[in-house]
Formats: structure tokens, sequence, C-alpha cells
């Protein structure tokens, strides 16, 4: 009974250490978002060059956090889909992840970067 009593405690041990492994990836996807707004957010715009700077800028920090953080498949980034900054699709069984990022500037031609993410085997394209 008592070796029963020390596996459980034992299990029950890394059972929450890998929560708040996880909870902590999340906290620094929340962090990475709210870091990225306040860096790069702007209303408005002096020129279309300096709206395609920042444009690309987001783009590649966020692609860049998708392809290190596994994690990202199930968060919904709330206040960059907010901010217009991302937009986010599933496909009909959520194994498909389909980020759209805005990279031009303004006016009405835009154009987009598409990133698309497996569930089961994580891949970025």
């Amino acid at each position: 009974m008592n070796r029963i009593l020390k596996l459980s405690s034992f299990f029950m041990f890394f059972s929450a250490q890998g929560i708040l492994v996880a909870q902590a990836q999340a906290e620094s996807l929340k962090d990475f978002e709210t870091t990225l707004i306040q860096k790069y957010y702007q209303s408005s715009c002096s020129s279309r060059n300096e709206c395609d700077q920042y444009n690309e800028k987001i783009s590649n920090a966020i692609e860049t956090k998708i392809k290190k953080d596994p994690t990202s498949f199930t968060y919904a980034f709330p206040q960059l889909t907010e901010k217009n900054m991302l937009k986010i699709h599933y496909s009909p069984d959520r194994k498909i992840k389909f980020y759209t990022m805005d990279i031009s500037g303004g006016g009405t031609m835009r154009d987009s970067e598409p990133y698309r993410v497996f569930r089961r085997d994580f891949y970025l394209s």
C-alpha cells in the first residue's frame, strides 16, 4: 500500500509539473502577442513604405514564433486578431490551421502572407 502511494505521488508530481510548463508556454504566447502589439501596432502610418515595413516585421515575428512553439496551434492570438494584424481559420476537422497576415500598407490592392500548420506533423508551409 505504501509503495502505491509513493508511485501515485510521484506521478502526481510530474503531472503537475507538466501542467505548469504548459501554462508557462501559454503565458509566453500571450506575452509575445502583447509585446508585438506594443512594438508595431499603429492605427495609421505616415507612408506606405512605413506600413509595409511594420507589417513585414510582424509577419516575420509571428512566423518565427509558430515555427518554434508547438502550443501555438491551440492558441487563438486574440489580441492580434482583434487588431486585424492576423487572421486565423481552421479546416473543418481542425487538423489544419491557416494564418493570414496582411503585409501591404494600404490602398485597394492587398498582399497577404499565408501559412498553414498541420496538427499531426506540425509542418509550416
